[in-house]
């Protein structure tokens, strides 16, 4: 304060003088002003640097006021005088440095701001439009969706829980008051005729079925002159064949002359969730036995009821052929009569099955008597015919 004072009372005279006292315009007069003249290097010092004005310090205090000058003069920040003839030098200096300064700026054009070339700078990364990350993020969650979708259709892992809601059991067995099974015979096509006349000859009447193919209307004719049927079958897995579960059904019933619900065999591994959907919009009730050995296998150690649908696999070869002899003998010594499916669900008091180990399925209604004669189940309960010869109903056939 004093010090202002004498300021003020020793330029009272000069008009280009101005003492000013406590002021908040320092930012204004520091860009006004050619250089400043400052005891230390504090603050103001900092705002004088920051507005581009050059800085002379002259009267050093004591203390670290004049350690902190001395370290900002030896980094060239401010000059420093330590008497008023090197004042009256640097400030000269400062004049001289400052017109440079704004000289070299004038030729090159006027500098732009800090922000402005921050602000400025170009992206180093192209930035992805936002169009783009959505369509990514809803395509991965639809192919997230397909790919589920996919995994559940195509596996055998879920179709339990499939069958509770869809409310379908596979055939395995009907229930009845007559001691009958039905033997359902899978092998190639080619040799189904041949089979099925050499067994008809002995009186026993079997289906048939081989790997989902679409029958020929030779073998057809054939095997039904015999009195035997020819069943569809759903096709084995091959990646996503089973999408064609329903196409295949249909084509293999247009041949067989079935409409509307009928029976087919099912794989040795089961259905799929899309397998037996496929097959229920065909309508088609899968069939997959009490029973499924090979022709060559030992001969099943389960016992075997009246009702029972026995599934054997035959390769064509003659050793298979007299298995399946073996098989019929087999049941034929436990009194039981080997008939067509078809014929079994016809028989008297027939009704699903759903104790014990037994699969229950209410067998679907047919449209005509051509279905009737070609493996599809009724829609009532009609008397049972021979298709031949009495001889194929007598219980205990041999071959």
């Amino acid at each position: 304060m004093n010090s202002w004072r004498g300021a003020c009372g020793d330029f009272a005279g000069v008009d280009s003088v101005h003492v000013l006292g406590f002021t908040d315009r320092m930012p204004e007069l520091l860009a006004a002003a050619d250089v400043l003249v400052h005891s230390t290097g504090g603050v103001t010092c900092l705002e004088a640097m920051a507005a581009g004005t050059p800085v002379v310090s002259y009267g050093l205090p004591v203390g670290h006021a004049r350690v902190n000058t001395r370290a900002m003069a030896a980094l060239d920040l401010v000059r420093l005088a330590n008497d008023t003839a090197e004042l009256r030098d640097q400030v000269r200096a400062s004049f001289s440095a400052a017109e440079s300064a704004r000289e070299v700026a004038a030729a090159a054009g006027e500098e732009p701001a800090a922000v402005d070339v921050v602000l400025g700078a170009p992206r180093r990364v192209r930035p992805i439009p936002r169009w783009r990350l959505r369509a990514v993020a809803i395509a991965t969650q639809a192919l997230l969706l397909v790919g589920l979708g996919t995994w559940i259709m195509s596996t055998d892992e879920v179709t339990a829980v499939a069958i509770r809601i869809l409310r379908v059991q596979p055939l395995a067995s009907v229930k009845t008051d007559r001691p009958d099974v039905s033997v359902i015979v899978r092998m190639p096509a080619a040799d189904v005729p041949g089979v099925a006349a050499l067994f008809a000859g002995r009186g026993v009447h079997l289906s048939f079925a081989d790997d989902g193919r679409v029958p020929s209307p030779m073998t057809v004719a054939s095997v039904r002159s015999l009195g035997d049927e020819v069943l569809p079958e759903v096709p084995g897995l091959a990646g996503l064949r089973w999408v064609r579960t329903r196409a295949d059904l249909r084509s293999q019933a247009r041949a067989l002359g079935l409409r509307h619900r009928f029976y087919c065999l099912q794989p040795r591994g089961g259905l799929t969730v899309g397998q037996l959907v496929l097959a229920r919009t065909a309508g088609a009730t899968p069939v997959a036995g009490a029973i499924r050995v090979s022709a060559t296998a030992p001969l099943p150690q389960r016992q075997t009821r009246a009702g029972d649908v026995l599934v054997v696999e035959l390769d064509g070869s003659s050793a298979s052929v007299t298995g399946l002899a073996r098989i019929v003998s087999w049941l034929g010594s436990r009194g039981l009569a080997v008939e067509p499916l078809s014929w079994l669900t016809r028989s008297p008091s027939i009704s699903a099955s759903s104790s014990g180990e037994r699969t229950s399925a209410a067998a679907p209604a047919t449209s005509n008597a051509s279905e009737a004669a070609s493996g599809t189940p009724p829609r009532g309960v009609a008397a049972k015919l021979s298709p031949s010869s009495d001889s194929a109903s007598v219980t205990g056939t041999t071959v």
